[in-house]
């Protein structure tokens, strides 16, 4: 990954993605679509490290992407700090009802939906 990591941070710097785009259709492409969109959307260099070295390959599906992020900017998250990503991650890597279930859990001991999401 390291290599793929120093692409696209020396691409970032010289706005220069094409040089950068992997294989299409690989996982690397789709990790670079989906970087190269949170990028455009305000996310920080610093805040999508995380997410450049990470194995999950929860982003790899263009329309589940499409679909998560739109969720996580509906529920007020700022994609200028790291619990964008971290939200991101979380509605990406569960169902919707798993996530309805674990939010309902912490109602259940007190947390309000606004500190379960902090």
């Amino acid at each position: 990954y390291y290599d793929f990591v120093k692409e696209i941070i020396e691409a970032d710097k010289s706005n220069n993605y094409e040089k950068v785009l992997p294989q299409e259709g690989s996982a690397q492409e789709n990790k670079m679509r989906n970087v190269l969109v949170l990028r455009e959307l305000g996310v920080p260099q610093r805040v999508l490290f995380s997410l450049l070295i990470s194995n999950n390959h929860a982003y790899g599906g263009k329309e589940k992407f499409k679909e998560s992020l739109k969720k996580v900017v509906d529920m007020g998250f700022d994609p200028t700090t790291s619990t964008f990503v971290h939200a991101l991650q979380v509605v990406q890597g569960m169902s919707e009802k798993a996530i309805e279930e674990k939010v309902n859990v912490c109602k259940k001991i007190g947390f309000t939906t606004g500190d379960v999401w902090k």
